[in-house]
């Protein structure tokens, strides 16, 4: 199988029935001849998605603490279709509170799902990619990743994390023609958004005078009604009919409504500003011979 085209492509995509993942999905058997492997914790949710039954997806229950049964689902996934040139890493969830209100189990809980299960699906794939030298990883952050605001702090800093991954996986492995990036999105029109503004997304220890669930509700409810939702058709058709077969990519894609721009435009400005008003003082720390 030639890796390169585009008509030959075997996509992995990890939680595959969340809102982002299915819109690429849906957007990639636009072309009959592209297959997909699709993850998820829960089999049944997979059988209830409407590509299920299509001949050229593969859906795979996954445990995302286990190394070797992520391995088992990659290797699987190449004997099924015969090849694995595309990876997204999309599974995920948000919290929502204080930092000091996270218990150790919910940051446990959130990194596993962000970080450590998106790190050992690179490992799994990286040796099939290194010998075709040919691939694309795909690890989906976010805004928050950039910009991390009040309560918001235990999401954005294993975004965060995800984003400095990416980086220097795609520096590691430029050598094997294996392209990485990360999507970081602004706001996409999802169940991931319902779910943000929900008592479930309340981390499990509230401390009063954080007062977070009447403060995030405060925060969050006038901000969603204003705020510019982008369409997760337009962001998959971004994603698979352009970026997955580019030559180079950035280790940043921002994918988002302008208001994304906007945000990371701040984020510049404040660093930049940081860095004019301490460069001078800050630096006067040279060892003296």
């Amino acid at each position: 199988m030639d890796s390169g085209t585009q008509d030959n492509r075997v996509w992995y995509i990890t939680g595959c029935t969340s809102g982002v993942a299915q819109a690429l999905i849906e957007k990639i058997f636009a072309n009959p001849n592209c297959k997909v492997a699709g993850t998820s914790r829960d089999i049944k949710k997979i059988e209830k998605l409407s590509f299920a039954n299509n001949p050229n997806f593969l859906g795979l229950e996954i445990d995302i603490k286990n190394e070797q049964n992520i391995k088992d689902s990659v290797e699987k996934t190449i004997k099924h279709f015969g090849d694995l040139t595309h990876v997204v890493n999309c599974a995920g969830y948000a919290v929502v509170g204080a930092i000091e209100e996270g218990t150790e189990q919910d940051y446990q809980d959130l990194f596993e799902s962000l970080v450590f299960y998106p790190l050992r699906v690179i490992r799994s794939v990286l040796p099939h990619m290194r010998s075709k030298k040919f691939g694309y990883i795909f690890n989906v952050g976010s805004i928050a990743g950039i910009n991390a605001h009040p309560r918001y702090g235990a999401y954005a800093s294993a975004k965060s994390a995800l984003n400095s991954i990416s980086q220097g996986l795609g520096a590691d492995v430029k050598p094997f023609n294996i392209k990485v990036t990360c999507l970081v999105l602004g706001h996409f029109m999802t169940n991931f958004q319902n779910h943000v503004v929900s008592e479930n997304a309340l981390v499990s220890n509230m401390i009063p005078e954080y007062d977070t669930q009447n403060f995030w509700s405060k925060m969050i409810t006038p901000f969603m009604k204003i705020l510019t939702q982008g369409d997760v058709k337009k962001l998959a058709d971004l994603v698979v009919n352009h970026y997955a077969n580019q030559q180079e990519l950035p280790y940043n894609l921002f994918i988002g409504p302008k208001e994304t721009f906007i945000g990371v435009d701040r984020k510049i400005k404040d660093l930049q500003d940081q860095v004019t008003s301490q460069r001078e003082f800050n630096s006067n720390v040279v060892l003296e011979k």
